[in-house]
């Protein structure tokens, strides 16, 4: 044990903590007071011994080893435990998929049995359709040999009539069947013309310009013809280009737009007559329009030129999208209409003689003022002047009063009396 000078400051500390003295101050201090202390004790401080707090401190790591001990051994009597649990649990897994891979080993064996026996049928099938496809060859061998003697045989029948018709073919060659062109004179569309004297081109077979040149000439009529003398008659593009630029309709284009755009239907035309009109101007002012931009402008230039007003507004909001379905509702619509009117009902009166004979004196009384008047009136410039009734304000066409004899006819009247 040390003495008293050998204590080091944390073991006088520690001393006078254990003698209920205050532990604070410098080493120096803290060694006389715990010299005191020790005297105060009755001991000797030379020969007393104290505890350094070396010893302590292996005490209580000795203790806390010991303590570390027990963990360590219950933790691994814990770990052992759950080895030992795992260890069982992992048995029974492994006996569990023992058994599973023998179900799957079972399993795979009849999968293996399936496929060889798949195999075996493959196998049949394939030596089955090799069999049928050398049948088949040797059937399609067989008929490609009668089909070449049947060949064999038509081109030698072929050659026969080829050499039979050689005879007449000059013939048929020097007057073949031919279909006349219609004639032109200008008064029908040029590129209606054209479309048929393509057509009858096609049919007779006239394939070079000079032939096309002449059917042409030979076709055209009156005014029409006037142009030969200013074009090239051999050269049937300069011959279309003329009649094209008298004719065609390429060139009024413009026209027939403003035309179609400012069309109304006059009085007595019919809707059928109208949207006719419209389809041709149409077709004249966009030659090169698709079918769609067609029916758009027919369809509005139709609704716009009808002329009864409620009409063009039922058919505008029926939407209606081509002509021909516009037509077909207006001519509905007005059927409907015609049908659903309301006819006037006129009732029988029926008067007495003197009834009747006053109406007629009312109605002469009537009359005579507006007579005299008409007769010392005086006409204005340029008034219309019955020649009926001699009155102003109206013609002898609307004129109410009964026809008035002429002396013409007054006299042709008594000579026809005379004869008879």
């Amino acid at each position: 044990m040390p003495s008293l000078e050998q204590l080091r400051a944390e073991d006088l500390r520690a001393e006078l903590k254990k003698r209920n003295l205050p532990a604070t101050g410098r080493k120096q201090e803290l060694k006389e007071r715990l010299r005191e202390a020790v005297i105060s004790a009755g001991e000797n401080p030379e020969t007393a011994e104290f505890q350094t707090t070396k010893v302590s401190d292996l005490n209580s790591l000795f203790q806390a080893i010991s303590e570390q001990n027990d963990k360590t051994q219950k933790q691994n009597e814990e770990i052992k435990e759950r080895i030992d649990s795992q260890r069982v649990e992992s048995r029974q897994q492994i006996e569990e998929m023992k058994q599973k891979f023998q179900v799957m080993e079972s399993a795979m064996e009849k999968r293996m049995e399936e496929i060889e026996a798949l195999k075996q049928r493959q196998e049949n099938i394939e030596t089955d359709v090799l069999f049928k496809i050398k049948e088949m060859k040797d059937g399609v061998d067989k008929g490609m040999s009668d089909i070449d003697k049947k060949m064999k045989l038509m081109e030698e029948e072929y050659f026969r009539i080829r050499s039979i018709n050689n005879t007449t073919e000059s013939q048929q060659y020097s007057n073949p069947a031919r279909m006349k062109p219609p004639e032109f004179d200008g008064q029908v569309s040029w590129s209606v013309y054209k479309k048929q004297f393509e057509a009858a081109a096609q049919i007779n077979k006239w394939i070079t310009p000079e032939e096309k040149a002449t059917a042409l000439i030979l076709a055209l009529r009156g005014p029409a013809s006037e142009l030969l003398q200013t074009v090239d008659q051999r050269n049937y593009n300069a011959l279309v280009k003329a009649l094209e630029l008298r004719y065609g309709d390429e060139h009024l284009q413009d026209v027939h737009r403003v035309q179609l755009k400012t069309r109304q239907q006059k009085m007595g035309e019919s809707l059928q007559e109208l949207e006719s009109d419209i389809e041709r101007l149409a077709h004249l002012s966009y030659p090169t329009a698709t079918t769609e931009f067609l029916h758009v402008i027919t369809t509005d230039a139709f609704i716009d030129a009808i002329r009864d007003p409620e009409l063009k507004k039922a058919v505008r909001l029926s939407g209606k999208r081509t002509s021909s379905e516009a037509l077909v509702y207006a001519l509905s619509y007005e059927a409907a209409g015609d049908a659903s009117r309301s006819r006037s009902h006129v009732r029988e009166l029926t008067l007495s003689e003197i009834e009747v004979e006053k109406v007629r004196k009312l109605i002469n009384q009537s009359d005579r003022p507006a007579q005299n008047e008409s007769q010392f009136r005086t006409p204005r410039k340029g008034q219309l002047q019955c020649w009926n009734c001699q009155q102003y304000g109206h013609v002898q066409k609307y004129c109410d009063r009964a026809p008035r004899f002429r002396q013409s006819d007054r006299r042709e009247n008594e000579h026809l009396h005379q004869e008879n």
